[in-house]
C-alpha cells in the first residue's frame, strides 16, 4: 500500500481485482432463499454467486440473484437441509482442512457464518499428511451429518442432528433457573431455533487407519441411499501404483461401506467391502434407490457394486488390459474415457456424463425386482469440458467451465415405442389375444423407452484463462481520445477459445453524430411497437422501433430502420409540446406518450386514444408498468390508470386516486412491479388499525410540533417553516422542475 502525497489517499499499487473471475469450478443445487425454489449457487474463484433459473414462454435463462465475496477459494462446496430452517446451508472447506458452514439472512442480505471448523492441528495432520488430497465434503442424503475427507486419511464427521430435544431445553432452563417470557412466543421461537443450529454443528474426527483393517490411500467418498444409519462409501488403495508397477499391482482399489454412528464416533463397522477394482478408479457417485449402492468411476470403465453384486461396462478397448475382471461390452458404444470427467444423476437410474473433450454421454442404469440388469450408454450432445456439473431438478441441469461459457441446459424426456424380442412381461400384448388364442403371425412386440434430449438455455460469459493479452488502438471512437485504447486478450482453451476485448466502461457505437439536433434534447425514450410490426432477435426478445426525443418545448420522433433513423412527422405522437413520458402499455400493443396536458395512445402509427387532464392540472411525472398508468400531477397528486381495448377501442380506466386533504403530500412517484413477493399487501382496514396503533406520527407536521416541544428551555427553539405553495406557483415552476 502506497500513500498519495498529493491527497493522502491510499492507492492500490500491489494487487487490486478489475474485473471478479469468470470461470465456475464448484456448482451444486440448493435452497439458497427459501424451500419454494432451487437455486443454482456456483463458486468463482473467490466469488460466490446465486442464481435463479427463470423460464419465460420461449426458453429458460439464468438470473443473478446474489453475489458474495469470499476471503479464499473453495476446495469442495456442499448444501445441506436443517430440520425447522427456512434454508439450506452451504458448507464450504478451504486448504488446508477449514470449514465454514454458511447460511443467507434476509435481514443483512448477506451470509451469516453458523460455524467455523479447522483441523489443521498436529494430532490430525499425523505422520504423514497427503497435503494432495482436497477436503471434499459429502452430505447425507438424509441430511443427517456430513464427512470431510481430512488429509486423505482421516474423516471428520460433521453432525447435524441436535443432541436435546425442545422438551428436554426446557427442562434444562428450568433446572438452571431461567424462566420464560409466556407473553412474548415469537422471541421464545427465535431462541430455540437459535440455539437448535448452534448444538447442530458438532465435529469428531474418525482416524480410518486405527481400524482393525486401516483404510489408507483414501481416493473418494460418497453417502450412501437406503440405510437407517448414515453410511459412508470411501474408495482406497491398499497400495499406491503408478504405470510401471501396473504388472504387479493391477486391481488394488477397494470399496468400503462404513456405518456412521452420531452418538459414539468411536466404533464404526464395515458392513460390506468390494475388493480388486481397477487401479484407475477415482471417484464414487451414489444412485438413489431403487438401484441403491455406489458407482464406481475408472478411467476405462464403469462399475455399480452394492451389498450383494457388482457389475461392469468397459468404455474402450483399454478396459480389459486395465483390469483383471470381466467386464461388459456394448455394442456400438463410441470409445470414450472418463478421465477428467464430471457426472451428476438427473434421473435416478440416469447419469449424465460430461468428459474432458466436451461430449456429454447418458448413461442408464437398466433396473429389474432382482436389481441391475445391466448399464447402457449413449452420447446425447456436445457441450464445454465441464469443471463441475449439477442438476436443477429434474428439468434443467448446469454445466460449469473454467476454460470456456458455462451453459444451463434443458432436460426432456420423450417416450418411443420400439420393436423388441424379449418375454411377454417386458412387452406390451392384448391380454385378450393371448387367452382366446395365438398372436397373429406378423404381430411386433413393442415396449415404451424413455429417451432424454438435452437442449441449450443459457451460458454465462467467461473470460479465463488467458493466454495473452496486449493493447491496441480502435477507430470506434474517432473523436475521443481515451476511446482508442483497447485490451484485447486471447482466452479460453481448444475449440472454445475466443479473442475477448475487454473495457470497463459503457462504449457506445456513436449513430447519430448531428449534434445540432441532439444538442436541445432533454430527455428520450426507446418503445417497442405492435407485434405484427415488430421484429425479434435470435433469443425471442423484440427490438425498439420508436426513438422519442423531449426538448425544451417540443418533441422529435424517430423511427428505427436498422442502423438507421428516420424522421416521423405524421405517426400520431404530439410533436408540438414537450413529452412527459414515453412508453408501452398492454404487452407492448400501444404506445403511450405524456404531456403536461394530454395521455395520447399510439398503435401502427395512428392516433387511437386521447385524453386531456383538467385545466388548472398538469403532469409532472408518469410510469407504466404492465397495463397501469401511473400520473404525478402539480397539485401532488398521484392517479393510477388501466389501459384497456375493447375491439380496437382503447381506454383509461381508474384505478386509485390519492386526496391532498386526507393524505400527506406526495413529493414523487413510480409503479414497481414485484415479482419476488418482497413486498406485502394490506387492505384498507388493515392500514386503518395499523394507522390507530402506530406510534410514529401520521403527519410531518406532527414531528414538528413534537419536535418544538421536545426542545429544552434553555435552548431557542427551532423554528419550522412549512413549504405551502400554491397550485399557480407549481404552475409557474413546472418547465424549471423538468
Amino acid at each position: 500500500v502506497a500513500y498519495s502525497t498529493r491527497r493522502m489517499e491510499v492507492v492500490h499499487t500491489m494487487w487490486r481485482e478489475k474485473i471478479p473471475a469468470t470461470g465456475v469450478h464448484l456448482s451444486t443445487q440448493c435452497h439458497f432463499f427459501s424451500h419454494k425454489r432451487i437455486d443454482l449457487v456456483v463458486a468463482q474463484a473467490n466469488q460466490l454467486t446465486v442464481f435463479r433459473v427463470r423460464k419465460d414462454a420461449r426458453n429458460s435463462h439464468l438470473e443473478e440473484a446474489a453475489s458474495f465475496p469470499l476471503q479464499g477459494v473453495p476446495e469442495s462446496l456442499a448444501s445441506a437441509t436443517l430440520a425447522g430452517s427456512p434454508r439450506d446451508v452451504l458448507l464450504l472447506s478451504f486448504k488446508e482442512a477449514k470449514v465454514s458452514v454458511v447460511q443467507y439472512n434476509p435481514n443483512t442480505n448477506d451470509l451469516q457464518v453458523h460455524s467455523m471448523h479447522m483441523f489443521e492441528d498436529e494430532a490430525v495432520k499425523g505422520i504423514n499428511p497427503d497435503y494432495d488430497v482436497p477436503p471434499v465434503i459429502k452430505v447425507d442424503p438424509q441430511n443427517r451429518c456430513a464427512a470431510v475427507l481430512v488429509y486423505g486419511q482421516k474423516l471428520a464427521i460433521l453432525s447435524f442432528v441436535s443432541p436435546l430435544s425442545p422438551e428436554d431445553r426446557r427442562s434444562r432452563d428450568k433446572r438452571t433457573g431461567k424462566e420464560e417470557d409466556e407473553g412474548d412466543e415469537d422471541d421464545d421461537d427465535d431462541e430455540e431455533e437459535e440455539d437448535t443450529t448452534i448444538q447442530a454443528f458438532s465435529s469428531h474426527i474418525v482416524d480410518l487407519q486405527a481400524f482393525a483393517k486401516p483404510i489408507r490411500y483414501v481416493v473418494a467418498i460418497e453417502w450412501l441411499h437406503g440405510y437407517h444409519q448414515p453410511c459412508l462409501a470411501v474408495l482406497h488403495q491398499t497400495k499406491p501404483t503408478w504405470i510401471g508397477r501396473m504388472h504387479y499391482e493391477l486391481d488394488c482399489s477397494i470399496v468400503s461401506a462404513l456405518s456412521i454412528n452420531l452418538q459414539d464416533t468411536s466404533r464404526i463397522p464395515i458392513i460390506w467391502e468390494h475388493d480388486k477394482l481397477p487401479n484407475q478408479s477415482f471417484d464414487l457417485v451414489a444412485p438413489e434407490t431403487p438401484l441403491g449402492g455406489v458407482v464406481v468411476a475408472s478411467s476405462n470403465a464403469i462399475l455399480h457394486v452394492d451389498q450383494a453384486k457388482e457389475y461392469g461396462l468397459a468404455l474402450n478397448s483399454f478396459a480389459s488390459s486395465s483390469t483383471t475382471r470381466n467386464l461388459q461390452q456394448q455394442d456400438g458404444l463410441q470409445p470414450f474415457d472418463l478421465h477428467a470427467a464430471h457426472w451428476d444423476f438427473v434421473r435416478p437410474t440416469d447419469l449424465l456424463v460430461s468428459t474432458s473433450k466436451g461430449d456429454i454421454y447418458l448413461i442408464h442404469f437398466i433396473v429389474s425386482g432382482g436389481g441391475l440388469d445391466y448399464i447402457a450408454c449413449d452420447k446425447v450432445a456436445s457441450s464445454v469440458p465441464a469443471s463441475c456439473v449439477s442438476s436443477l431438478g429434474l428439468s434443467h441441469v448446469f454445466i460449469g467451465c473454467r476454460g470456456g461459457n458455462s451453459q444451463l441446459l434443458a432436460v426432456k424426456e420423450e417416450f418411443v415405442e420400439t420393436e423388441v424380442e424379449g418375454e411377454e412381461d417386458d412387452v406390451q400384448v392384448d391380454e385378450l389375444e393371448g387367452l382366446y388364442g395365438d398372436e397373429p403371425e406378423g404381430k411386433k412386440k413393442t415396449k415404451m423407452v424413455s429417451m432424454i434430449n438435452l437442449e441449450s438455455c443459457s451460458f454465462l460469459t467467461n473470460i479465463s484463462p488467458f493466454r495473452d493479452v496486449c493493447v491496441g488502438k480502435t477507430d470506434t471512437h474517432p473523436r475521443s481520445a481515451r476511446g482508442q485504447l483497447a485490451l484485447v486478450g486471447s482466452t479460453g482453451n481448444g475449440s472454445k477459445g475466443t479473442l475477448s476485448k475487454i473495457h470497463l466502461t459503457l462504449r457506445p457505437e456513436v449513430i447519430i453524430a448531428d449534434e445540432s439536433q441532439l444538442a436541445t434534447t432533454r430527455t428520450c425514450w426507446a418503445v417497442h411497437c405492435d407485434s405484427d410490426s415488430a421484429t425479434f432477435a435470435e433469443d425471442g426478445s423484440q427490438f425498439h422501433r420508436y426513438l422519442v426525443l423531449s426538448k425544451a418545448n417540443t418533441t422529435n420522433v424517430m423511427k428505427v430502420m436498422g442502423d438507421d433513423f428516420e424522421d416521423l412527422l405524421e405517426a400520431g405522437f404530439d410533436t408540438t409540446h414537450k413529452t412527459i413520458f414515453s412508453g408501452n402499455l398492454i404487452d407492448n400493443e400501444v404506445v403511450v406518450q405524456v404531456t403536461t396536458k394530454k395521455i395520447i395512445f399510439v398503435h401502427k402509427e395512428k392516433r387511437v386514444f386521447e385524453q386531456r387532464v383538467p385545466k388548472d392540472v398538469k403532469v409532472r411525472s408518469a410510469a407504466v408498468s404492465g397495463s397501469f398508468l401511473l400520473l404525478y400531477l402539480n397539485t401532488h397528486n398521484v392517479e393510477v390508470y388501466k389501459a384497456l381495448s375493447t375491439k380496437g377501442r382503447y381506454r383509461l380506466d381508474p384505478v386509485w386516486k390519492s386526496d391532498t386533504e386526507t393524505e400527506q403530500r406526495f413529493c414523487a412517484a413510480t409503479l414497481f412491479s414485484d415479482t419476488s413477493a418482497f413486498l406485502q399487501r394490506f387492505t384498507e382496514e388493515e392500514l386503518a388499525s395499523a394507522r390507530a396503533t402506530a406510534t410514529v406520527p401520521a403527519s410531518l407536521s406532527e414531528q414538528v410540533s413534537q419536535a418544538v416541544s421536545a426542545t429544552p428551555s434553555s435552548v431557542a427553539p427551532t423554528t419550522f417553516e412549512m413549504d405551502q405553495k400554491s397550485d399557480n406557483d407549481d404552475d409557474d415552476d413546472d418547465d424549471d422542475d423538468d
